[in-house]
């Protein structure tokens, strides 16, 4: 297997256009909703699976109807479940999506205690099949955060197995007192590919620049650190050598919802094909401008062919030391 992506899995319901005055009014009208798989395992898993990698996905949910639709969902996208854990308990979450038409959203989900994954759950026979295991759910899986992940990485290193994370979001949603640079710092000596949004990334290491970023994580040994800055790209450092990686222009960015994790899937997919790290991220760029354009957590993201006549037609957005693989 190429990647499996361990953590967060959830029920998304996406509906818009919703105006900020929802609440002013005793009912709203709504034009289009969209049902899909979310949370940061799924949607990587599902994105990698779409692009055309072989994927699985670890997680947890409940024995219960968005347990099953959650499953169902990652089946069809062509993600192996096997690794998913079933709660008979838990209740599964269900996060809801109100977006405005425009870019701008605001959601709801619950997180129930007894559908996070703990380290009991992990299967390192099936986790030590892939060439990459990806986890991005730090403040969304507690028990795994901090020294858990730093054990699931240590153990997967020595089974020969590459290590990346992401962080999902800067608060600690289940009311922990822990910072983001806690729950992660025992992990980053065993990780290879460190994928933080900018606002993470400020968060953890308390610099505000790229420059000085990369330099308070240099001492934990990792191959390469990538800052995701939205529409300006992102920033990608192995600690030799550091550039700037432009996106894609897009017109009107319809649902963010997913863009990060797509992102990162087509990152990865790209390392899982022996390509470069910058042309790897142009490559996670391309993904991730293509989903942002459709609704729903996963929906824009095309299959690897797609994806490369995307670029193609926007080649001049491309590097042009890094364009002979796309041309």
């Amino acid at each position: 297997m190429d990647i499996i992506a361990v953590g967060s899995a959830m029920q998304d319901l996406a509906l818009t256009p919703i105006a900020k005055d929802i609440f002013d009014g005793e009912f709203h009208n709504y034009k289009f909703w969209e049902v899909s798989s979310g949370g940061d395992a799924m949607n990587v898993a599902a994105a990698c699976a779409r692009i055309g990698v072989d994927v699985g996905c670890v997680c947890k949910v409940g024995d219960d109807l968005f347990g099953r639709s959650i499953r169902q969902i990652g089946e069809e996208d062509h993600v192996d479940m096997s690794g998913t854990v079933v709660s008979p308990k838990g209740r599964s979450t269900l996060s809801v999506h109100l977006l405005d038409g425009k870019g701008g959203r605001h959601s709801a989900f619950n997180l129930d205690p007894d559908v996070l994954l703990t380290e009991e759950d992990l299967d390192y026979e099936y986790l030590k099949s892939a060439k990459i295991v990806h986890y991005g759910s730090i403040h969304l899986c507690p028990a795994l955060d901090g020294r858990g992940v730093a054990t699931m990485f240590e153990k997967l290193h020595k089974l020969g197995v590459e290590t990346s994370i992401d962080v999902s979001g800067t608060m600690d949603l289940m009311g922990g007192t822990e910072t983001g640079y806690e729950k992660i710092k025992d992990a980053l000596t065993h990780t290879d590919y460190f994928l933080p949004s900018w606002d993470e990334a400020t968060d953890i290491s308390g610099k505000d620049s790229c420059e000085e970023i990369v330099e308070f994580f240099r001492p934990y040994g990792m191959k390469m650190m990538l800052i995701k800055m939205g529409p300006q790209g992102v920033f990608v450092s192995d600690f030799e050598k550091s550039r700037m990686i432009p996106t894609f222009p897009v017109e009107l960015a319809i649902d963010t919802i997913g863009c990060g994790d797509s992102f990162c899937a087509g990152f990865l997919s790209g390392i899982s094909w022996g390509w470069s790290i910058w042309e790897a991220a142009v490559f996670g760029n391309a993904v991730g401008s293509m989903n942002c354009q459709v609704v729903g957590a996963t929906r824009g993201v095309r299959p690897k062919a797609e994806v490369l006549a995307y670029i193609q037609k926007h080649i001049d957005a491309v590097p042009e030391d890094l364009r002979a693989r796309f041309t």
